[in-house]
Formats: C-alpha cells, sequence, structure tokens
C-alpha cells in the first residue's frame, strides 16, 4: 500500500481500482482509458487467458496483465507469466474473464524536488553492503548456483496439479 501511495506522491500516478462495474461498462472504460493514451492493469481469470496455450480454458485462477490497445474483436494485452509482448483478448473472453482493473490516472507529484545524488549514493549503499550473507550480488550468484546444480524442479512442483502451484516457483514469481 505505501507503494502506492508513494507513487502518486512522488510521481503523480494514481492507481483507482474497478471491481464492482458490470463487464460491458468495464470494456467501455477500459477502450475509452486506451483511447486516452493510458494502459490499464487488468485482473482476469486464467481460464479466459488464450495466451496461457494448454491451460486455456482448462483453470480457474485470478491472473493479472497489462491492457495496452484496443483492437476490433477486443483488447490487446502484454503479459510477463509467461512472458508475451502482446497477445489479442477477445471480447467474449474479456466479458466472462474480467474480475476487476485499475485505472491509471497521472496528475501533478506532490513531491518533486528529489535529491538523485543521494538516491543514488543510498541505492550504491545498499548493494555494496555486506551482510553476513555477503552483498546482494554475491547472494544472486549463490542463488544461481543453487538453482543450476542442486534444484530438482520435478520434486519441487509434486503433487501440484499446476506448476505455477509449486512453492518455488510462487516465491519466484513473488520476488520484487
Amino acid at each position: 500500500k505505501n507503494s502506492l501511495l508513494n507513487l502518486n506522491k512522488f510521481h503523480g500516478i494514481n492507481l483507482t481500482y474497478h471491481d464492482s462495474l458490470i463487464p460491458e461498462e468495464s470494456l467501455l472504460f477500459i477502450q475509452n482509458q486506451i483511447k486516452s493514451g493510458l494502459p490499464v492493469i487488468l485482473n482476469i481469470d486464467l481460464f479466459n487467458a488464450p495466451w496461457f496455450g494448454d491451460e486455456y480454458r482448462k483453470y480457474h485462477s485470478l491472473h493479472t496483465c497489462l491492457v495496452t490497445g484496443v483492437c476490433d474483436d477486443g483488447l490487446y494485452c502484454v503479459d510477463s507469466i509467461p512472458l508475451m509482448y502482446g497477445a489479442n483478448l477477445a471480447k467474449d473472453d474479456f466479458l466472462q474473464g474480467v474480475r476487476g482493473f485499475y485505472a491509471i490516472e497521472v496528475g501533478n507529484a506532490e513531491f518533486s524536488d528529489f535529491d538523485y545524488n543521494k538516491i543514488l549514493k543510498d541505492v550504491v549503499n545498499n548493494v555494496s553492503y555486506k551482510n553476513q550473507n555477503g552483498n546482494m550480488f554475491e547472494q544472486l550468484r549463490t542463488f544461481s548456483k543453487l538453482v543450476e546444480y542442486e534444484l530438482d524442479i520435478s520434486r519441487e512442483v509434486e503433487g501440484h496439479e499446476r506448476i505455477w502451484d509449486s512453492p518455488f516457483l510462487r516465491g519466484i514469481t513473488s520476488i520484487r
């Protein structure tokens, strides 16, 4: 929540969540938002996301993607899981699968005079700071070696109907 407040406070970007509109109203709102040059963060049922290939129309799960355009039959979406640089979301899939969305508004930042030198110095200090496990880069190298030499993905996904439900992949996708 603090991240969203800071996004508004320091950059003038406000996200407003909409989940009470009927699907047809949501589609119209999103189309108008896109036409005004602002993308929309869409929550959709994975069941209705055709870019998920084999999982399309098989599994229900809440999923988030970015709507960046309007096409004749629906919307144009970009997704990071799976990495996909764009796909059409048919109107029918949208109407059946929409679970809410964030509208993005751009205004004036409350604080706009940043001390970028201090911010960069703080970042460098945080990256360079060594604790008992080394600095961030050393920890990333250790993690990559563990993944390369010790990770047994079959064991990690065992007992989970979908690979995305495994603790390892849930942990990886939650890293911010």
